[in-house]
């Protein structure tokens, strides 16, 4: 039999690509463990850099597991007040919408139709079209850090940016006008590299720290600015107006009312 007649190359073929098709698979299953774990201390570095109490020397999960504490925010929306939830509270949303509390994935949750809402578009202003029935917040307490760290995200120039805003808890319950932020960290954009991708700048996320969210009429007067001046003015990226604008846009919705703004103006000293 010719072993290079046509029918045998093809059989060959077959077989390889049967061959490299199982060996992927085995492959993305066997890593599939060790990816989700990467993702989880992806994220939970991001928290502790916005905490600014990241230790580079240090296990990430052990950092996280003795100085987080992981709450669950219901969004306003309707006839809700945006609030943390009680462990009832939340025993009954796992219960109607499925949450796994223990394994919260804010994305997914984000997606899922059954677990978010859709926004119309004057209440969508950092271009996310769905927002998530309840959000993970963390409180993070380590020394003299105690800050509220909060999931943020909103649409840039081609992607949306994915990331976490940090507000010091002692600036909590003086007023509006007090409340300060403590730090920024973003973890997946797909931003221009050197322009809107500056997000991602130590020295860019460096201006955010003391900067005040709020008016003293509770409105957000934070933003992302040419020749930015005052306390509740943040420099632009050079070059880069439409991601600047994204992240002006994704404060106001986050911190607003929309977000979390019931959160923070509501807490207690």
């Amino acid at each position: 039999m010719d072993r290079d007649s046509v029918g045998n190359t093809i059989k060959v073929a077959a077989l390889l690509c049967v061959v490299c098709s199982v060996l992927v698979s085995a492959t993305a299953v066997g890593l599939r463990d060790r990816q989700a774990t990467n993702r989880l201390e992806e994220l939970q570095r991001n928290v502790l850099i916005a905490a600014d109490i990241y230790d580079s020397a240090r296990p990430i999960q052990e950092q996280f597991a003795e100085s987080v504490e992981i709450k669950f925010y219901r969004f306003p929306d309707g006839k809700f007040a945006g609030k943390l939830l009680t462990d009832q509270e939340m025993s009954m949303y796992a219960s109607r919408y499925k949450i796994d509390f223990a394994k919260f994935n804010q994305r997914k949750t984000s997606l899922n139709p059954d677990t978010s809402t859709e926004l119309d578009s004057t209440a969508d202003i950092a271009g996310i079209k769905r927002r998530e029935l309840v959000s993970a917040v963390y409180f993070v307490r380590h020394g003299d850090h105690r800050n509220v760290v909060l999931p943020i995200r909103g649409y840039g120039l081609w992607s949306t940016l994915w990331g976490f805003i940090s507000i010091d808890e002692s600036s909590l319950g003086k007023g509006p006008e007090a409340v300060t932020i403590r730090g920024l960290s973003y973890y997946d954009h797909k931003e221009t590299p050197g322009l809107g991708g500056e997000v991602d700048n130590p020295s860019w996320k460096a201006k955010w720290p003391g900067k005040r969210v709020y008016g003293a009429d509770g409105a957000v007067k934070i933003e992302v600015a040419k020749a930015a001046h005052g306390d509740a003015q943040v420099d632009s990226l050079s070059g880069a107006t439409i991601t600047s604008q994204g992240v002006t846009n994704m404060m106001r919705f986050w911190l607003g009312e929309q977000g979390f703004q019931s959160l923070l103006l509501a807490a207690k000293q």
